[in-house]
């Protein structure tokens, strides 16, 4: 869902979506690599001077597998988020004259970002992709690993059990098999 700067209103704009909203559910799919169970997404759009600042709030639920011991989880991913992002040419992104490889003046080839433009993400012209702004929101909330025992995470079973790796159940040796069982090293 695009949304033109200039139609951000001087006292902002507010935007929801749900999981029966075709653009938010492909963003939130390409986002954790599944359907999402649910999926509720606000946004307060703010025009600044530079380009806009995006306030709000995500929540989503997906099906999961515990890294460790291979259960079905569901993983539920709930808080807010801040993104800004610049307009081309603004002084947040830097200057866009010059006419070189992607925009950058032979001037430009070696500045460095400023600690204010680390946090702020470049428009695509004079929009912004509300769609972009979710996927990239709920991917940076992901989990590193998702764990039976992590906060946000809950069991599909009623299984009590301790969250451990499974143990080799005894079948064959396959060690025997090895290309490298019969390798020598040297002394």
């Amino acid at each position: 869902m695009w949304i033109a700067l200039d139609q951000i209103p001087p006292r902002g704009r507010q935007v929801t979506a749900q999981r029966t909203d075709g653009w938010a559910l492909r963003a939130a799919l390409g986002a954790v690599g599944c359907t999402p169970g649910d999926l509720g997404f606000t946004a307060d759009l703010r025009r600044t001077a530079e380009g806009a600042t995006v306030n709000g709030h995500i929540r989503c639920s997906y099906p999961a597998v515990c890294d460790r011991c291979a259960r079905d989880l569901v993983v539920v991913i709930d808080g807010p988020f801040v993104g800004r992002y610049h307009a081309p040419g603004s002084s947040a992104g830097g200057s866009s004259a010059g006419g070189g490889a992607l925009g950058v003046s032979a001037d430009d080839a070696g500045l460095e970002l400023s600690a204010n433009e680390l946090d702020a993400t470049p428009l695509d012209g004079e929009q912004i992709d509300l769609a972009e702004v979710l996927a990239e929101h709920l991917a940076l909330a992901l989990p590193l690993r998702v764990l039976c025992e992590a906060a946000g995470t809950a069991r599909v079973s009623d299984d009590e059990g301790p969250c451990m790796v499974p143990t080799h159940d005894g079948g064959p040796d396959l060690r025997a098999q090895s290309v490298f069982a019969k390798l020598t090293l040297p002394e």
